[in-house]
């Protein structure tokens, strides 16, 4: 927590502690409840890619993939449709 704190948000230095505390309730709550939030999703979605067999079983699902605005995807995102459709061919 304190490198990211320190890479991108260090003007919150001094709430540390909080939002440490405030993370880790977060978590537990999404574990208790059963529940994903997107990024969630998509690290789950990304670690199921990395299973070549389950990737191209999933591939076969979808004729064509199309990525709306492109050029504001996450790596990880770049990644995952990468993986769908590595040679960019249905």
């Amino acid at each position: 927590m304190k490198q990211t704190i320190e890479e991108h948000t260090p003007w919150c230095r001094e709430w540390e502690q909080e939002l440490s505390r405030l993370y880790r309730e977060y978590v537990a709550r999404k574990q208790q409840l059963n529940v994903l939030d997107f990024d969630d999703l998509l690290l789950y979605w990304h670690v199921m890619m990395q299973t070549p067999a389950l990737a191209n079983s999933l591939s076969k699902n979808f004729d064509h993939v199309l990525v709306d605005e492109y050029q504001d995807t996450s790596a990880l995102q770049g990644e995952i449709v990468q993986a769908l459709k590595p040679d960019g061919r249905a």
